[in-house]
């Protein structure tokens, strides 16, 4: 249903700040201000990957005035962009709103912990998957190359996103989420939807429902790589927008409560199905 694609590179931090000269010891604040605005306009995941608020002036001289101390080799990991869950015993099905398959889809920028340089990535969408029987996660399969840097004591880490070859799917099993008692569910964490009282019924119930994907969604995954004790992230912005369509078929003899997590910054998400009988 989903073909990715590679569609290249996007400008990291340190490729909107210039190299320091010889005599800089602190940049002025009118450089600082030309080069907030040039980073504002890159659109950066600064708040999702930086740990912001810091000053500007903290941030931009951090780079400014950084040395690179080792590379290390690059290595591919998947980072999770959608899961499709699956009501127990029945299917779940993901389609296009379009008739016809669309070869933009949802766009994406990626970038990794220190704002190295991204990738864009484009996710085409056709007209409908096959009937899922099982909760299953969707992955971007992306190459990361990290480098470790030094400015003035302060050590960070920066994460070049080099490629993205590819997609892969993994089945969860047994999913954490679906299946579980409704009881069990915390309104606090999670938007709870219209129960569906099916135990005194026969037949199937289908359920249709959407999945509405905005402009600017940030979504975030963490991973780690050898040599590397820090928990590292890779961050994702939408930069395109779809709607996807989802219909569940409910097996009769159970009562459903769908639900959605209320806040998260992981990947996108299909509701999530808990049963009582």
């Amino acid at each position: 249903m989903f073909q990715v694609r590679d569609e290249g590179p996007v400008e990291g931090l340190a490729d909107l700040i210039p190299e320091p000269a010889d005599d800089d010891d602190r940049l002025a604040p009118e450089r600082v201000d030309e080069i907030t605005e040039r980073i504002n306009r890159a659109e950066l995941p600064l708040q999702a990957t930086m740990g912001l608020p810091e000053s500007w002036q903290n941030l931009i001289d951090r780079v400014f005035f950084r040395r690179l101390v080792r590379e290390l080799p690059a290595e591919t990991r998947a980072v999770p962009w959608l899961e499709c869950h699956v009501p127990p015993g029945g299917t779940t099905t993901i389609r296009s709103r379009t008739s016809m398959e669309s070869s933009g889809g949802l766009g994406l920028k990626l970038f990794g912990s220190g704002l190295g340089r991204g990738r864009r990535v484009a996710i085409g969408v056709s007209t409908q998957s096959h009937p899922r029987r099982q909760c299953a996660r969707y992955l971007l399969d992306v190459e990361v190359k990290p480098r470790l840097f030094e400015s003035r004591g302060i050590e960070s880490v920066e994460i070049e996103v080099l490629a993205c070859h590819g997609d892969s799917v993994r089945i969860l099993n047994p999913c954490q989420r679906c299946g579980v008692d409704p009881g069990s569910v915390d309104p606090f964490d999670f938007d709870l939807g219209p129960h569906l009282d099916r135990r005194q019924d026969t037949v199937a119930t289908i359920w249709l429902g959407s999945l509405e994907v905005a402009e600017n969604l940030a979504m975030e995954a963490g991973f780690s790589v050898g040599g590397l004790d820090t928990q590292l992230t890779l961050s994702a912005t939408v930069t395109r927008s779809t709607a996807l369509e989802v219909e569940s078929e409910l097996p009769p003899g159970h009562l459903y409560q769908l639900y959605r997590a209320l806040a998260t910054h992981g990947p996108l998400q299909t509701p999530m199905w808990a049963v009582s009988s």
